[in-house]
Order: structure tokens, then C-alpha cells, then sequence
């Protein structure tokens, strides 16, 4: 499998999601990842970009304050 740069169309995330929005939203491979963000006709993973935001809404709302673990 060759991995080419991110071009910002979507399509990838649209087709296929990664396997982490996979597992982090259990979702298969045939759906659109919910995390797939668009800012001025550019799409982006909202897992790396708002990282904070999902993990939030996964663990009860973003009134919850998430801990980090190191």
C-alpha cells in the first residue's frame, strides 16, 4: 500500500475511514466517518484537529473534563 499526502477532498474519509475512527466510533468500513470536518471546501480529520471535542462528546458531553494519563 503506497500512502499519498492528503489532497483535502474527503473522498478517502467518505469511501473508507480510518481504522482508528473505526474503532473509536465502531463503525465499519462502508460509512462515512462522523469526524470528517469541512472548512472553506477543504475536509479534514476531526480526530486530529479537534481531538478533545470527540473524546469529550465520547465520554458524556463537553461539560466533562477528560484526564490525561501519562
Amino acid at each position: 500500500m503506497t500512502l499519498l499526502s492528503c489532497c483535502h477532498c474527503g473522498l478517502c474519509c467518505i469511501e473508507i475511514p480510518c481504522q482508528l475512527a473505526q474503532v473509536f466510533f465502531k463503525i465499519g468500513e462502508n460509512t462515512q466517518c462522523p469526524a470528517l470536518e469541512e472548512t472553506d471546501g477543504l475536509f479534514y480529520c476531526g480526530l486530529i484537529r479537534n481531538t478533545t471535542k470527540y473524546v469529550s462528546e465520547l465520554v458524556g458531553g463537553e461539560d466533562r473534563k477528560v484526564k490525561v494519563v501519562k
